[in-house]
């Protein structure tokens, strides 16, 4: 069961969360943590959820569909420079490993084929 604005409910009454944007790579500890963090700090902010979808959102006109996620880590580090907010809940010491590390790994995977990426990586997540 769960409660959603003080009402209990079950089934289609029911909310969940789901967190499909991370991979087999991604620290757990990390995810989660700054899931958590940005959650808690935006409850403390008295921040809203978007509206929901009930529909696949690649079905969605083009001005209704969701932010696509960075492609690229290049990308990805600059979508983390410009948020103020999980910059102040991750502060600047985790930030700055966490970036650290990734441009390390893009580096070392700059004009490598997927499959030798694979094969550097497999065994070390």
């Amino acid at each position: 069961m769960c409660s959603r604005n003080g009402v209990v409910g079950t089934g289609q009454a029911s909310s969940n969360v789901e967190l499909k944007c991370v991979d087999g790579s991604a620290n757990p500890y990390l995810a989660v943590g700054a899931v958590c963090a940005i959650v808690a700090q935006g409850a403390h902010d008295g921040a809203t959820l978007p509206q929901s979808f009930d529909v696949d959102p690649v079905t969605l006109p083009a001005e209704r569909q969701p932010p696509r996620l960075p492609e690229s880590v290049g990308a990805g580090l600059a979508a983390l420079a410009e948020d103020d907010r999980l910059l102040a809940v991750l502060g600047p010491e985790l930030v700055d490993a966490f970036r650290s590390v990734q441009m390390a790994d893009a580096a070392a995977a700059e004009g490598q084929s997927a499959e030798d990426i694979v094969n550097a990586v497999r065994w070390r997540y």
